[in-house]
């Protein structure tokens, strides 16, 4: 279900970057950090077990995703102001595939290879860390 406010366009994904991060192509290239959706990551961490799974990660999101045409939709909580959407030079939105209205976080999710929350992700590699 898309968010009752914020600013809509339809591009094709040109790059995945990792799992919570791919480039559109609309009439430029925009980097969009996929809102609710935090993916490990592929380069070093303190994290022995992130950077596999941030690579598996990657290429979860391009099987989802690379190529395709997608909705963006940046939160904007009705005022228009693209202030809290934007983070390291990419704009934070929900990124819904146009074939299928598929929600790219939710599909990274229910794969198993992202989580809701950045805690969440966390939770998760302290866990794993001490398995190994």
């Amino acid at each position: 279900m898309m968010p009752a406010t914020g600013v809509v366009a339809v591009g094709t994904v040109s790059q995945v970057v990792d799992g919570d991060t791919i480039k559109v192509r609309f009439t430029r290239e925009v980097a969009i950090r996929i809102a609710d959706c935090w993916a490990p990551e592929k380069k070093r961490t303190d994290h022995h077990s992130e950077k596999p799974r941030g690579i598996a990660a990657r290429d979860a999101m391009e099987l989802l995703a690379d190529g395709e045409r997608v909705r963006v939709v940046v939160r904007t909580d009705g005022d228009e102001d693209f202030g809290d959407s934007l983070t390291f030079g990419r704009v934070v939105a929900d990124v819904y595939r146009e074939s299928d209205g598929k929600n790219l976080a939710k599909g990274m999710i229910q794969k198993g290879h992202a989580f809701r929350t950045k805690a969440e992700l966390e939770a998760f590699l302290e866990q794993k860390d001490a398995e190994q």
